[in-house]
């Protein structure tokens, strides 16, 4: 077992967390933190009980997957101060949402509000789901805005989300990326993990209100292009893919392209270059000369390879990096 999964309660940002055991006890303790207070009922013998999880913390929304290698009952009290989801990426499973019945697979995910108890039950056969807890405040201080205006409170939301096209494939191609993000060295910083947190929860209420709002993009270019750049700036400098700047602003990546060529004239990833090399190039024009490593700059933003760097350095500002420090 992990050695952090018995650490008391705390938020930790910007890190995956990667458990499994063979015990019960701390199956239970590690759900009861990382997800919710809950109690597991195996379908089997405990000498062949094993769990798994992983989970990252993305400003007000938790993400990560979980699995039992063999069947188990899992049965959880109202979730209270948090919307939730759970997704199979591999497999279904059997969940009760308050008394309604659903079947959840990789094509339907279920959806649990904050005030009904919940119960799940499966893995008889191979089966991987994705969780994604919400927290309750932020749901419904966004949904306020989304639906523009006051809103009974837990927000009413249906049953089950269709994670197979539209807004509910937008919304989890969304989860994905950014979860994938969380792996990648250094993860996400503060401010850009709670802006796609908040942005994870706008098309989590979007996808189970498609009827009742319009997209939120639509064929506005512009607000495709105001949006990515938001996620560019915020940052500060981590690099980030085509894909997901495309999953956050809920279009493909050529639409992605042709918005930011339309409105400036470069695309997405020539414009995060162009920012991260004036980041760099502000930070030296305002050091003393052997207060700080080039290397150490490049590197806070993103630039690993130092001498491709310089290449690109020297190419968007016409001198070394070196030279603007020794000014």
């Amino acid at each position: 077992m992990n050695s952090r999964a018995l650490e008391p309660d705390g938020e930790i940002l910007q890190m995956r967390e990667i458990h499994r055991t063979g015990s019960v006890d701390d199956a239970e303790l590690i759900g009861n933190r990382l997800f919710h207070p809950h109690i597991v009922h195996p379908m089997t013998r405990e000498a062949d009980f094993v769990f798994a999880a992983t989970s990252a913390t993305v400003g007000p929304v938790s993400i990560g997957t979980f699995h039992y290698a063999h069947g188990v009952r899992v049965d959880t009290e109202p979730y209270e101060n948090w919307y939730h989801v759970n997704v199979a990426l591999t497999g279904a499973f059997r969940t009760l949402v308050g008394d309604t019945r659903v079947e959840a697979n990789v094509f339907r995910a279920a959806v649990y509000g904050p005030d009904v108890p919940t119960e799940f039950s499966g893995f008889e056969r191979p089966t991987i789901i994705l969780a994604i807890k919400m927290r309750r405040r932020t749901v419904e201080e966004i949904a306020q805005q989304v639906f523009g205006g006051p809103l009974t409170s837990p927000v009413e939301l249906g049953t089950t989300i269709d994670v197979s096209h539209g807004a509910g494939l937008v919304w989890f191609k969304l989860v994905q990326r950014v979860f994938n993000g969380t792996a990648q060295p250094g993860g996400l910083n503060d401010a850009l993990a709670d802006y796609l947190g908040k942005t994870i929860i706008e098309w989590f209420l979007r996808s189970t209100h498609p009827a009742q709002i319009a997209p939120v993009l639509a064929a506005d270019e512009l607000s495709v292009f105001e949006r990515a750049k938001t996620v560019i700036h915020v940052s500060e400098g981590a690099p980030i893919s085509l894909e997901t700047l495309a999953a956050v602003s809920g279009v493909s990546g050529r639409t992605l392209q042709n918005a930011f060529r339309d409105s400036i004239g470069q695309s997405p990833m020539q414009y995060q270059l162009t920012l991260r090399l004036s980041k760099v190039r502000e930070v030296l024009q305002h050091a003393e000369s052997g207060s700080v490593q080039i290397a150490d700059i490049a590197r806070r933003y993103g630039f690993s390879h130092l001498g491709r760097f310089a290449a690109q350095y020297a190419r968007e500002f016409g001198e070394r990096p070196s030279d603007t420090l020794n000014h």
